[in-house]
């Protein structure tokens, strides 16, 4: 795996894992400090389990239910949004922002504009304006932002937390001096308290201790949801 994902410590664990036994592992979470994931048949969870016992073992169950919509308002953002109306989709290319797009292009959206760090850099108030400006969005849908695995949150904190206050703060204040009314603004898990009630309310925000390894992409993505 990349040295941005995983480390020497995660890589030893997983050969452990398959030499008791275990058929395959996945590296899964960030936003709650991350956990490993073994598949391991039946006969060999035992040995599995002594040869990684100085580790904390999470029980969890499946949910046959899956994904659900939580929140629904059919007359909400997207039915004030008009086919002809110009959006800027902030980080297209992410898993997220390659989403939206995809769900823009499908629903017939007219005038997406999109752009990357090499030709507009949101981390810089100048250009950042400038292009919002010379573009004069309806909306803008920010799902721009600066995210690593878990040895990133783990190593550089301070550009988690900087790179996306930056990009933030240059586009909230393109949007005020410009008047842009519209915006799209995505928080993320690890703004919760790491032990919370489910389904997640965002009453819960800040009544509990966050995920330590993650917190500078939490206080930025807090930051950003209350300048909202």
């Amino acid at each position: 795996l990349s040295t941005k994902i995983a480390n020497n410590l995660i890589d030893n664990i997983y050969e452990t894992a398959l030499s008791n036994g275990a058929l395959g592992g996945k590296l899964l979470g960030a936003g709650g400090g991350g956990f490993i994931l073994f598949y391991v048949p039946k006969k060999k969870q035992k040995a599995v389990r002594q040869a990684l016992d100085k580790l904390n073992n999470v029980p969890f169950n499946f949910d046959n239910q899956g994904s659900s919509i939580v929140l629904y308002e059919p007359n909400g953002l997207w039915m004030s949004i008009k086919k002809e109306d110009v959006i800027f989709l902030a980080g297209h290319k992410g898993l997220l922002g390659s989403a939206i797009l995809k769900k823009l292009k499908k629903e017939e959206f007219k005038n997406i504009i999109v752009t990357d760090k090499n030709s507009v850099n949101l981390e810089n108030q100048t250009d950042t304006k400038n292009f919002i400006k010379s573009i004069n969005p309806k909306i803008i849908i920010m799902a721009a932002g600066y995210t690593g695995g878990i040895q990133e949150n783990k190593t550089k904190p301070y550009d988690l937390m900087i790179k996306n206050l930056l990009i933030q703060i240059n586009i909230f204040t393109a949007i005020e001096n410009l008047n842009v009314n519209k915006l799209l603004f995505f928080g993320s898990s690890c703004m919760y308290p790491k032990i919370y009630d489910r389904p997640i309310k965002e009453s819960s925000i800040l009544k509990g201790d966050m995920e330590h390894s993650s917190l500078s992409y939490a206080v930025a993505k807090l930051a950003g949801s209350q300048m909202c």
